[in-house]
């Protein structure tokens, strides 16, 4: 009887007979030895996230059942598996181990952009595109429309964008970060009195450099 140690499967015997218990008849002098083998199962970890392998072994033996796990840093997605695993996309991933393997998981970076109107009545924000995630790297184009109904006209943006593109109503901005931008709506309105000819003056009140 063939005994493997632990994490080893047993191969067979050198006579080319794979059972076990091995029962014969000797007739003759014999030299008889048993193969006994191991997996290794190597994971490369990758940038953005870790691999977590559950039983965590040196090695192991024929058809022991491993649970692959995944786990993207912050602003990072799993995309899938790669090596041996190519293709697979499910995390946890589990799978029978029957040879040498090597394993390893590609994450991407992604970036969130949360946009407000001040006030919110002020007007609208259109992104191109309109996404819940971005890519790193990946351009936005912001614009702004004021809801003329209510009196309202675009003043400028705030956050996280470039100081010289601070007043136009369209902006592109490239993600390469968290970002919070915020359209800045007004509807005041500013009043001139003239006097064409002397004769008297205008009293107005309340008096105020622009009213609402």
């Amino acid at each position: 009887t063939a005994v493997p140690d632990n994490y080893y499967s047993f191969d067979g015997w050198s006579d080319g007979t794979s059972t076990n218990p091995y029962v014969f008849t000797i007739q003759s002098d014999m030299t008889l030895s048993a193969s006994f083998s191991t997996n290794m199962l190597t994971v490369t970890q990758a940038d953005g996230g870790t691999i977590t392998v559950s039983p965590t072994q040196d090695s192991y033996a024929d058809g022991t059942e491993i649970t692959l796990t995944a786990v993207p840093d912050d602003n990072y997605n799993f995309n899938g598996w790669l090596d041996n695993l190519a293709g697979e996309a499910t995390t946890p991933y589990v799978f029978t181990i029957q040879s040498d393997m090597t394993v390893s998981a590609n994450f991407s970076q992604f970036f969130t952009l949360d946009v407000y109107a001040q006030p919110e009545i002020g007007g609208t924000i259109t992104l191109i595109p309109n996404q819940e995630q971005y890519q790193s790297g990946q351009t936005v184009v912001l614009g702004a429309t004021p809801n003329t109904n209510q009196g309202y006209t675009f003043l400028n943006w705030e956050g996280d964008v470039n100081l010289e593109d601070q007043n136009s109503v369209f902006i592109s901005i490239t993600m390469d970060d968290n970002k919070v931008i915020t359209a800045v709506f007004d509807n005041t309105y500013t009043l001139t009195t003239t006097i064409p000819n002397f004769g008297g003056t205008i009293i107005v009140a309340p008096e105020q450099e622009s009213y609402a």
